[in-house]
């Protein structure tokens, strides 16, 4: 009689194991995905995707710089740019920036930067360039100014009293290279003269 009872124990005791874990799998939290934002096309992105009709690209380079990535030395270039639509001779201009990892990923992205949103980029490097500990109150900070087509400079620090660092960054894959604050001065110049060549 008890022989014949075991495997009746064993199942049920297996059953009873086995809804207890499926009950805790249920009770047990889901991370949330992070959210990455989406961004509307830039006026340059938008024609650049246009099919059906030629595209011209005409581009002068402005400048490149090298900063830093993790062991080893990554490359911000910067473009003035021009696209003219043959179908229709509508012509959009803008910056082009290409942020390369180098040897750290081979990782290379870039940003499109319409004509119209260069004057506010100007403004958000001088804004967030003069953040300091002081003026937040905190040790450490972090200061952003972001356009379309994920392109994002960042003011940060992690220790008081030092100098801060600034990360240029691009694309979904955030694509980095750090610079220094005068580097950032000197990025901005840049800009500005990308900007007088398609003005």
């Amino acid at each position: 009689m008890e022989d014949k009872q075991m495997p009746k124990l064993l199942y049920t005791s297996a059953l009873i194991l086995l809804l207890s874990i499926a009950g805790q799998a249920q009770n047990t939290p889901v991370p949330t995905p992070i959210a990455i934002p989406q961004y509307p096309l830039t006026k340059l992105e938008q024609m650049q995707a246009t099919t059906g009709a030629a595209i011209i690209r005409s581009f002068s380079r402005i400048a490149e710089m090298s900063g830093s990535v993790s062991k080893g030395v990554g490359t911000v270039e910067l473009q003035a740019l021009e696209l003219f639509n043959t179908s229709t001779g509508e012509k959009q201009y803008g910056l082009a920036i290409e942020v390369s990892e180098g040897n750290k990923t081979d990782r290379t992205s870039r940003s499109l930067i319409d004509l119209d949103e260069i004057d506010g980029l100007l403004a958000g490097i001088d804004a967030i360039s003069k953040v300091d500990s002081k003026a937040v109150g905190f040790e450490s900070y972090r200061a952003d100014y972001s356009t379309g087509d994920y392109f994002r400079v960042s003011v940060f620090t992690n220790i008081s009293g030092r100098e801060p660092s600034i990360a240029i960054v691009s694309g979904l894959t955030s694509c980095t290279v750090n610079f220094s604050l005068n580097d950032l001065m000197k990025f901005r110049e840049y800009i500005v003269m990308g900007k007088a060549k398609i003005e």
